[in-house]
């Protein structure tokens, strides 16, 4: 169970990597085509992500899988480095997989990043239980993205979270007791 301001995100901040790769940021799917490195060029703390780019095809880097409840919620990373940036999910099937055609869910427009950290963030509701990977892309730019401070929160519905989540009880009704129980004259 999640409740608002909760993040979500396993290692959002990079600071923990295992053989060069960013724990919590290596997905079982294909969701990750881009070469993900670790950068001392961070928002906060020590490390962040810095996400290679090409000019000719778009290069994602995405999550661990996550099984999100029916809910809305914030995505939002800081970013920098001259590159465009995309963020979004992709859903991840049954079988493991993702519909190259049809699972990739992007929230924003390409947009591109300063030389400043910027936090860039979007806003997605999910109807029912949903297995996805969080995505950042680096939409067609020879730039590398740097990528740091991620979160996904809950804002609204799931279970117990967030603003109109699940229904408060009403409070318990006490039956009024009789000052006398039983009596019986003799």
């Amino acid at each position: 169970t999640a409740f608002a301001q909760d993040n979500l995100l396993a290692n959002a901040g990079f600071e923990s990597w295992t053989d060069g790769k960013a724990d919590g940021w290596v997905p079982t799917t294909s969701a990750t085509n881009g070469t993900v490195t670790q950068s001392t060029d961070a928002h906060t703390g020590s490390y962040a992500a810095s996400l290679a780019g090409s000019s000719t095809q778009n290069k994602r880097m995405a999550s661990q899988e996550y099984v999100l409840e029916a809910g809305t919620y914030s995505y939002s990373v800081w970013a920098k480095g001259g590159a465009n940036i995309r963020l979004g999910y992709a859903i991840v099937q049954e079988d493991g997989t993702i519909d190259s055609k049809n699972g990739y869910k992007y929230l924003i427009d390409a947009v591109v990043t300063t030389d400043e950290w910027v936090q860039y963030s979007c806003e997605f509701t999910l109807d029912v239980a949903t297995k996805v990977n969080m995505i950042v892309m680096n939409n067609k730019t020879a730039a590398a993205l740097l990528i740091d401070d991620a979160a996904l929160v809950l804002t609204s519905g799931g279970e117990g979270g967030g603003e109109g989540g699940g229904e408060t009880p009403d409070e318990p009704v006490i039956p009024e007791v009789p000052s006398v129980l039983w009596s019986e004259s003799f």
